[in-house]
C-alpha cells in the first residue's frame, strides 16, 4: 500500500493524474488488518491529501 502512494505522488509530480488515480484506487482497496491500519495512519493520510489534489478524470 505504501508503495502505491508512493507511485501516486511521483504520478502527480509527473503531471499524471490518471495514474495517480488509478494508484491512489488500488492502495484504498488493500486490505488491512487494524494493527496494519494503525501503523499506516501517515501513509493513509497522505493517500487522502493526494486525493484532494487529484482532478477528476
Amino acid at each position: 500500500m505504501e508503495a502505491l502512494v508512493y507511485r501516486a505522488e511521483i504520478a502527480m509530480a509527473l503531471d499524471d493524474p490518471d495514474t495517480a488515480r488509478t494508484a491512489l484506487d488500488r492502495a484504498r482497496r488493500v486490505p488491512l488488518s487494524d494493527l496494519q491500519h494503525d501503523r499506516a495512519a501517515d501513509t493513509l493520510r497522505h493517500a487522502a491529501e493526494l486525493s484532494a489534489g487529484v482532478p477528476p478524470a
